[in-house]
């Protein structure tokens, strides 16, 4: 069923019925898309609201003891809703303004666009644009094929658990979201960082709306079936002068199904820090991390933390469309400029996005997993010196687990779970040409021993090369790589350093839209 085909009728009765007609379903219109009709509120921070609506024109006016703090005048357009806010101060200063339009097209995707501007007085000192776009489809799942039904009931608890005749009350839901924003910071009006951020992802929910749980779903819920998101931003930083001191440059993606292994993930991250315009540093590296039965992903922002709706909010008696979803809160959110940036902090706040820190810090345990890290320095604008590190670990396919087996010794025929390999790679440069290279890599196997007991190895081979000169060595030595390698985990610890201070950034920037002038936080 495709919900969102009614709203589009909605929107296109209005260009077609008499002006009388219009208006009423103007009214209608405001109503149900934003909750309003003509009069007068009294709001639970104390203000007061008064809406008036004629036609397909909307105007509020919130007032704090009989000064007025914020306004909004909308219109209803073609494929959707415009409205304009303006919020002021105590001197009746305009301290921000926000456009906000919300659109829907044919397939049923609609996106809301917001355009926000902060001013300290008459300076401006920070600006942002957002879009989000939302395609939504439901199935209910009594309709869906048995294999389906099967796999759902499984992942609610089992069939056991569930009652075929609750099936008609739970739903598939499949949504679509793409987010990007942009973001800058002003000081003195001069732009000193300028943040572009995109999140695509696609989720597959099963909702239970009934007032009634069913298996482990609880009633009026949502649960994540399966994601694929993909994130990235950019960020530029100036100094008081505009001049660039640092880029960073983030992508990954992740994806996580049902199975319990299934699931996947890819980081690239790339850093360049610069001195009265030049390049002095330039940092990139990338990690891949699998997921097993007994080491999760860590989370990223689901479709409720997208929207920033509740379960209940979302978990209604019958599936939304995508415009209704998008435009639950908007008003009450119009001012909220961390709307659908709440779950990407939070999971910044509690270091999700971090694995090479994990690694750095604890290992990776069973997981498979890779990190490259490269530093490179210039002088003058020539490269000096480039230094590689690489660390992962790949499954060792002569494990066998035993029932008992709970960690990554070594006992009788059981062999290590995973195997680990390193690289360390040291190159110098000359006049921007290469002059030196040094490289040790070393990985781990196992090989039986006289009893036909396997034992846990390290073979390491190094090579150095400067001009046409050219020495190499390998030795194979007993144990695991870190009783011969030293720095085995420098590549993780140099990205998990950089990684720290980039989200950090970030999760600041993005701390800073709380920063916003309400107006109930000015009288």
């Amino acid at each position: 069923m495709n919900i969102s085909s009614e709203a589009r009728t909605k929107w296109a009765t209005l260009s077609v019925e008499s002006p009388e007609e219009n208006a009423t379903e103007s009214m209608d219109t405001w109503e149900s898309r934003l909750g309003l009709q003509s009069g007068t509120t009294k709001l639970e921070n104390g203000h007061t609201r008064v809406v008036k609506i004629e036609g397909s024109n909307l105007e509020i006016q919130e007032f704090a003891n009989g000064k007025l703090v914020q306004s909004t005048t909308g219109g209803l357009t073609e494929s959707g809703i415009s409205l304009n806010t303006e919020i002021y101060n105590k001197w009746g200063k305009v301290s921000q303004t926000i456009q906000t339009e919300l659109e829907e097209a044919e397939d049923g995707t609609v996106k809301a666009s917001r355009s926000l501007q902060w001013f300290d007085g008459e300076e401006l000192t920070r600006s942002m644009h957002e879009e989000m776009s939302l395609n939504s489809q439901y199935s209910k799942v009594s309709d869906l094929s048995s294999g389906m039904q099967f796999q759902i009931t499984q992942f609610l608890g089992g069939e056991t658990q569930v009652d075929p005749e609750d099936l008609k009350n739970l739903t598939l839901d499949k949504h679509v979201t793409k987010y990007s924003a942009n973001i800058q910071d002003y000081a003195n009006g001069t732009l000193i960082r300028d943040t572009a951020i995109r999140q695509n992802a696609s989720y597959d929910n099963v909702t239970n709306r009934s007032d009634q749980r069913i298996g482990n779903l609880e009633a009026r819920h949502t649960a994540e079936l399966s994601h694929s998101v993909n994130l990235s931003f950019e960020t530029s930083e100036y100094d008081k002068d505009g001049e660039l001191i640092r880029q960073v440059s983030f992508t990954e993606a992740q994806a996580d199904g049902q199975d319990a292994n299934d699931g996947k993930l890819q980081q690239d991250l790339s850093v360049s820090w610069y001195v009265d315009g030049e390049i002095v540093k330039q940092s990139s590296g990338s990690l891949t991390l699998e997921e097993t039965e007994n080491a999760k992903l860590h989370k990223r922002p689901n479709l409720l933390e997208m929207l920033d709706l509740s379960q209940e909010e979302y978990s209604t008696d019958e599936p939304q469309s995508s415009a209704d979803l998008l435009s639950r809160n908007l008003l009450d959110n119009i001012s909220e400029a961390d709307t659908h940036n709440k779950g990407l902090k939070r999971h910044i706040g509690k270091g999700h996005y971090n694995s090479a820190d994990d690694i750095a810090k604890w290992g990776a345990g069973s997981q498979p997993y890779s990190i490259s890290w490269t530093d490179t320095l210039y002088a003058d604008g020539d490269m000096v010196s480039r230094q590689t590190d690489e660390e992962s670990a790949r499954k060792n396919p002569a494990y066998n687990p035993l029932e008992f087996h709970v960690a990554r010794g070594l006992t009788e025929n059981d062999p290590a779970a995973i195997l680990r390999s390193t690289s360390h790679t040291d190159v110098g440069y000359e006049n921007g040409f290469e002059k030196s290279r040094g490289t040790v890599e070393s990985h781990e196997y196992t090989h039986p021993d006289k009893d036909g007991v396997d034992e846990l190895k390290t073979h390491t081979r190094g090579v150095v090369e400067k001009g046409l000169h050219k020495e190499s060595a390998s030795r194979s030595y007993d144990g695991g790589i870190e009783a011969h390698d030293p720095e085995a985990d420098k590549a993780s610890h140099s990205m998990a350093r950089e990684m720290t201070l980039t989200f950090d950034d970030l999760f600041d920037q993005l701390h800073g839209l709380d920063d916003t002038l309400k107006p109930q936080e000015q009288w």
